[in-house]
């Protein structure tokens, strides 16, 4: 475990005392920064499907009609709330980076919308033009964007 691996008040060389950190700890530190990134994102998955059923629900129970176009902004202040709770928890926890928050953050809202980019295209190309089942196509571009994001995370905007 690095220096910048370690949780403030931890002996150098100690695991932690939880059974998660001994076990994530057997890692070599990429990969484990890759398995915290992942459960990150998954985080900010329920965080974006919550702000946007939340938004969308005060929007029914407000103008008591179909959101319409509504779902649309929705859809984009739940990405922007997600990006910033997956910036806060990689910082912290996956990352261990001090830098400056504001340069890091974005660097890391940039790779967030080239990942959401490159997610909106695998997804037409899978679903549209290979005709592969919606929540498979879904699931297909999330495994194909995610490395890309962690890649551009850990070397660009947590450098």
């Amino acid at each position: 475990m690095t220096d910048a691996e370690q949780t403030p008040g931890q002996a150098p060389g100690s695991a932690g005392s939880s059974a998660g950190s001994s076990f994530l700890a057997r890692f070599p530190v990429g990969l484990r920064q890759f398995v915290k990134f992942g459960l990150v994102g998954g985080t900010g998955t329920l965080v974006n499907l919550g702000v946007f059923s939340l938004l969308i629900f005060i929007w029914h129970r407000a103008a008591s009609s179909d959101p319409g176009v509504f779902k649309q902004l929705a859809s984009g202040i739940a990405f922007c709330v997600a990006v910033l709770s997956n910036f806060l928890l990689n910082r912290q926890w996956t990352f261990r980076h001090t830098g400056r928050i504001i340069p890091n953050f974005g660097r890391f809202f940039i790779v967030s919308l080239v990942g959401l980019g490159l997610n909106e295209l695998s997804f037409t190309l899978l679903n549209s033009v290979g005709h592969v089942e919606v929540h498979v196509s879904q699931l297909l571009a999330i495994l194909i964007v995610t490395p890309v994001n962690f890649v551009g995370s850990k070397w660009w905007a947590f450098r």
